[in-house]
């Protein structure tokens, strides 16, 4: 007589489609556009940091260019020749 157990690990997929339709039908229903997280998820963790380091990198010159017309800051020294 031969025994069969039938295990699921956390990241079975069967289980995991399950568990993800139903956090993606809850997102969905909020209005979260999954599409993006799912596109975002198939970067990995260094891309993702790189993408985050470029929105950084462009908040910071908007906030110094804002606070150039807001006279906050003097404008930047050119070399005249």
């Amino acid at each position: 007589m031969e025994i069969a157990f039938l295990t699921t690990s956390p990241y079975d997929p069967l289980m995991h489609s399950k568990k993800q339709s139903s956090a993606e039908d809850s997102a969905k229903s909020w209005g979260i556009d999954v599409s993006l997280l799912e596109a975002n998820l198939q970067r990995t963790p260094e891309e993702r940091l790189e993408v985050l380091q470029q929105a950084l990198d462009t908040i910071f010159e908007l906030r110094k260019a804002w606070d150039h017309v807001q006279g906050k800051i003097d404008p930047p020294k050119t070399t005249g020749k």
